[in-house]
């Protein structure tokens, strides 16, 4: 539709539709080139009285501008927006204590009032401990071509890899606290919590893919 401005064949119908045209272009690619800014907004005025003397010379510049390498600018730009907004997040621990912690928190606090079983406790960590090296073992080894390795999965995998080393950590400090039978589980727990923090990232991140 744009091209038929260099003509002036454009019908009263079309007009309208280029008009919306530009305003979309505006609005999602105004920002990344200021040039492209100024001369968007010198077309949209032309359009308002449109003559061929005003519309062909702004239609023939707008043709000088690379389009589609603006909007995989403008697309990189807006995730880079959207990845900082997820990874400075903060989440209520109500949010947090789910899963295979929430599991791990019952079966601690069942220890600790109880007849303490460290072996048993301690098998039980192990167990969670293998698992969380095996996930990590498996992201470690997912290939990704080019083409998928976007700035969203690339904050992913950042994270992730940050979620399952904190899980070992705390997995083996709490493993050294339940063999000399200590009550401190609490750092322990917060380093786990902190690898929740970044899974649910992860899953927030996972919505920007598309």
């Amino acid at each position: 539709m744009l091209a038929q401005l260099r003509t002036g064949t454009l019908t009263s119908q079309e007009l309208a539709l280029t008009t919306s045209e530009v305003e979309g272009l505006a609005a999602r690619l105004g920002s990344v080139d200021p040039d492209l800014e100024e001369l968007l907004a010198d077309l949209l005025e032309a359009l308002e009285s449109p003559s061929l003397e005003r519309l062909q010379p702004l239609a023939e510049a707008l043709d000088r501008f690379d389009l589609v390498e603006l909007a995989a600018r403008a697309q990189e730009q807006a995730w880079h927006q959207q990845v900082a907004a997820v990874c400075q997040q903060d989440f209520e621990e109500s949010e947090l204590v789910r899963g295979h912690y929430a599991r791990l928190e019952s079966a601690l606090e069942e220890w600790l009032e109880a007849e303490r079983d460290s072996a048993a406790m301690v098998s039980l960590l192990e167990v969670h401990r293998d698992r969380v090296a095996e996930e990590q073992r498996a992201h470690e080894d997912r290939y990704l071509t080019p083409e998928e390795w976007t700035i969203p999965v690339a904050a992913a995998d950042r994270l992730l890899c940050q979620a399952y080393q904190l899980w070992l950590e705390g997995l083996e400090q709490l493993l050294v606290a339940v063999g000399h039978e200590s009550d401190d589980l609490a750092p322990s727990l917060e380093l786990l919590l902190a690898g929740n923090a970044n899974f649910l990232k992860v899953e927030r991140l996972a919505q920007l893919r598309g």
